[in-house]
């Protein structure tokens, strides 16, 4: 006589796992790098910019340089501890980008500001 293989938990099968294994695999979603890259250059320029225009108003004209200088140093320290990963090398590059766009907008409003003249 023989007698089918019970699952476990019902009446007569073996007792249920108590601890049953855990799945710790990578996440099937990942965000595409070209969407890391452009949300990086959004994280890296939008604060860099909003700290140059504000800051003049809360420390005068030394915050207007060190102000963004702060914050691009720390939104590029944080490209540095994402480039350690493969997966959030694309962040990393965009904040960079977004930091080196924004240091090209905050100097060309300067630079006009101080009433600088480009052609002739």
């Amino acid at each position: 006589m023989t007698t089918t293989p019970q699952s476990p938990g019902e009446p007569g099968g073996p007792p249920p796992d108590p601890h049953p294994m855990l799945d710790y695999a990578k996440s099937d979603w990942t965000m595409r790098p070209a969407a890391q890259w452009c949300l990086g250059i959004a994280a890296g320029a939008i604060p860099t910019l909003a700290t140059a225009f504000f800051a003049p108003f809360a420390a005068g004209m030394a915050g207007a340089v060190i102000g963004p200088l702060v914050v691009a140093v720390m939104l590029f320290t944080v490209g540095l501890h994402l480039r350690r990963g493969v997966a959030y090398r694309a962040m990393a590059a965009g904040i960079w980008t977004g930091i080196g766009l924004a240091a090209l907008i905050d100097g060309l409003c300067l630079t006009a500001l101080n009433g600088a003249r480009f052609a002739g």
